[in-house]
Formats: C-alpha cells, structure tokens, sequence
C-alpha cells in the first residue's frame, strides 16, 4: 500500500512521517507536515522546524500550520523568522501562529506585516494581535491607520484588536466606524466600543440600534448592555424616538438593564 493511501486509512507511525519530511517529492513532505500536526505528538517539533526552510512554499506552509497546532510558543524565535518569508501564504500563517502563542514578544515582528501588500496577511496579523490583546502605543497607532484599509477584513480585524488592546485613543475611529458601508465592520466597531466601555460611545451605539444589518444590531445590543446602568438615562431619554424597531430594543435593554444584581 502506497504512503498516500496507509495516510488516508491512519496506518502511518510519527517516525515514518518524521522520515517522510526528508522526502524527494514535496507532495509528500508537505502531507507528512499536515499527519504530524493531526498526530499531536511535540516529539515532532523540532524536525518540523528543521524544515522551516524548505524551497517549496507548500511545504513551509504546512510545517507553520503544524507549528501552530503543537504548540508554537515553544519555537518563537524560529516562527518569528517567517514573517519575511516570500511568499504571502507562508507570511500569514506566521502571523497566525504567533497569534496562538499568545506572547507579547512576539508582536514587534508583525509590525512590518500590518502594512504587507498582501491583504490576507493584513488581516491575519490583525487577527494574531487582537489574541494576544496587548501591544506597544507604536504598534496600536498603526493599527488605527488600518481601520481605513480598502478591505473590509482588515478593517474589521483592526477594530477588533483595538477593541481587544483597549486602546481608548481608537474610540473617535471606532465611532466613525459605525457608518461603515461593510456590516462586518459595523459589528466589530460596537464589540470593540462595548469592550472599551467609554460612555461617550453610548449615544452613537444606541443611533445604530437603528441599523440595517440584523447582525449589527445584535452586535450594538450587546456593547450597549456592556455599560449596564451607565446607559440607562441614555436609553430612557431615546425612548421618546419615533422609530419603533429602535424604542423596542431600546425598552429591551432597559429592562435587561434593571434585572441586572
């Protein structure tokens, strides 16, 4: 039976896989990655990162995403190094392996990535930073710049990580965001602003209870029930609003607001 076929049937031993790292054919190499991040096993690790530098993008992809699963805040260093890979596909699984370690060290070197040509890799390292949910004024400055990004999941994931590094000096950007023409950034706006707790997003918030998008409107409940009895005299003052489907969430929150302990 052919190395291929004892994968699909989950006959392969760590070590063969391991071996099959060193393969002649990148196909295989790059299956053998993709086995020994499913297996789990941290034997594997450095063997992995021994292929870190392997000519074919797939390969070095899939060794990341390997990486990832096991554990990467154990090879930082060596994951670090990848953000100046070539290739955008290598570039942003980097940025979302050292998003799983959690490691604050590990910021500094997406900072090069925020701005990188590659819209994926934009968004990915957004997305790294908002889990770690903690970076230098430097950093956090640049991902307001992002929050003007002409794609959508970039600025989505920039209001995301500076809801998440609460980084009050956002809050005017985050504002504005509310009006964004894309939805997903409409929500990620109000989670941040409900996540921050500034009470000068509260009359903003309780205008997009009104908006078009179910989700964004959801997404605004939750921030505005976020403040509790710091909005209530806001919403109380909004229920004389014409508008019926916003003096219902209105009342909503109001009573969500006074059951509260």
């Amino acid at each position: 039976m052919s190395m291929k076929n004892r994968w699909a049937t989950g006959t392969v031993s760590i070590e063969e896989c391991i071996q099959a790292l060193r393969d002649n054919d990148p196909a295989i190499r790059e299956e053998a990655a993709y086995q020994l991040g499913i297996m789990g096993d941290q034997e594997a690790i450095p063997h992995l990162v021994g292929c870190l530098r392997d000519h074919e993008e797939k390969v070095r992809w899939r060794v990341l995403q390997a990486l990832h699963k096991l554990g990467p805040s154990s090879v930082l260093p060596e994951i670090q190094s990848m953000v100046k890979d070539p290739s955008s596909r290598v570039r942003g699984e980097a940025a979302t392996a050292l998003g799983k370690a959690g490691n604050v060290a590990g910021v500094a070197s997406l900072l090069p990535l925020i701005e990188d040509t590659s819209p994926d890799v934009r968004w990915k390292t957004l997305e790294a930073i908002a889990e770690i949910g903690e970076a230098e004024e430097s950093v956090l400055k640049k991902i307001m710049r992002s929050l003007d990004d002409p794609e959508s999941s970039v600025r989505m994931q920039a209001a995301r990580a500076l809801g998440a590094c609460r980084y009050k000096p956002a809050i005017p950007l985050l504002i504005q965001k509310l009006h964004d023409p894309k939805h997903t950034v409409r929500w990620f706006a109000a989670w941040a602003l409900g996540h921050l707790g500034d009470e000068e997003a509260i009359p903003h918030l309780i205008n997009a209870l009104g908006d078009g998008d179910e989700y964004v409107r959801i997404y605004v409940y939750q921030a505005l029930a976020e403040f509790g009895s710091r909005a209530r005299a806001a919403l109380t003052k909004a229920l004389s609003r014409t508008d019926p489907t916003l003096k219902r969430l209105v009342q909503m929150l109001i009573d969500d607001i006074s059951r509260e302990p």
